[in-house]
């Protein structure tokens, strides 16, 4: 348990000082009571029953300052969610200048990978909150840069910040992205990514998360990415897939050299249809809304942090409350 005003705290160190006076001020009340009773026979009340709405009135004072406090425990909280995994490419070709971005007066060139953020921060804004949303980004090896989180603008943050650098993996991206969707980080040994050799993975269902892949299909490395997309196939993941550029393609100066870039739209259709995903070209910004309701939510027993203010405050009147009744039935006051 934590306190968000942990000086409120030190209020419990009266609590001694109140049992001190109180003691007092009981002895000083029963002296009066023995010579009242001495003299008029009026008999003396329990010395075990008078300290029972003391004590609970301390309690009651202990838990309302402890309440003062503001503790908070994390909980682990039942919630239905769903998750979406953005996964970016973010190699060198998606630097090319032959899409549109989409602006409120007037439509503009920039990159490829300008314009699968734009859709993504367009996707994320409008995502209902029982969705958690995850960002991957891929170029010559995957990362997850975003684990799944509802909070937006930690998604929004970690969109602004790729930038295209490196070659093309379409097989890191798929795996990045099925990492990214696992509740625990998933690991092969080695060798075990044979050529059509599909590693088993001891993971849940993957049936309440989707990924959705945006790239220009080129990839530049030997692995078949079709083996990963079959992978994601078997523990429930669906790839919906963006291409991202024309298919006539541009020019790219790199490095001092020009290099031609086209759109290919093959491997990510294929990658698509492995899993029953969708595949849809964008060369200006495409509306990823459909994602919304095709993601199935599931029960996931979640931590979360709860303020407690509220129970301590209601158990420190009950008992306070408590106190008062046991002293005026008994003694005819509080205390």
């Amino acid at each position: 348990m934590t306190f968000l005003w942990p000086l409120a705290l030190v209020g419990l160190a009266m609590l001694p000082l109140a049992v001190v006076a109180f003691v007092r001020f009981d002895r000083t009340r029963r002296a009066r009571r023995a010579a009242l009773g001495a003299s008029v026979g009026v008999a003396t009340t329990s010395p075990r029953r008078r300290f029972v709405a003391p004590v609970v009135l301390l309690l009651a004072l202990a838990t309302l300052l402890v309440g003062i406090a503001r503790p908070s425990a994390e909980v682990d909280v039942p919630r239905f969610s769903g998750r979406v995994i953005l996964a970016f490419d973010t190699s060198a070709s998606m630097a090319a200048t032959d899409v549109e971005l989409g602006d409120a007066t007037d439509d503009k060139t920039g990159t490829r990978l300008e314009l699968a953020k734009q859709t993504a921060r367009d996707f994320v804004i409008d995502a209902p909150d029982d969705l958690e949303i995850g960002v991957v980004s891929f170029s010559s090896a995957g990362l997850v840069t975003m684990r799944p989180t509802a909070v937006r603008n930690d998604v929004l943050a970690a969109i602004d910040r790729l930038q295209p650098v490196g070659e093309t993996a379409l097989s890191q991206g798929l795996l990045a992205a099925i990492d990214a969707g696992a509740d625990a980080p998933i690991t092969f040994e080695p060798g075990a990514l044979e050529e059509g050799a599909l590693p088993p993975l001891d993971v849940d269902d993957f049936g309440s998360a989707v990924i959705v892949m945006m790239s220009d299909g080129e990839d530049t490395t030997e692995t078949d990415p079709l083996i990963f997309a079959e992978l994601a196939s078997t523990v429930g993941l669906r790839v919906d897939t963006v291409g991202i550029g024309t298919v006539d393609g541009s020019v790219l100066e790199l490095d001092g050299f020009n290099l031609s870039t086209a759109l290919v739209e093959e491997p990510l259709q294929a990658i698509a249809a492995t899993t029953n995903g969708t595949y849809q070209r964008a060369e200006t910004p495409v509306d990823l809304t459909q994602v919304y309701d095709s993601v199935e939510r599931a029960l996931r027993i979640e931590p979360d942090e709860i303020e407690l203010t509220a129970l301590f405050a209601l158990a420190g009147l009950l008992l306070a409350f408590v106190a008062a009744s046991v002293g005026i039935v008994r003694e005819g006051r509080i205390l």
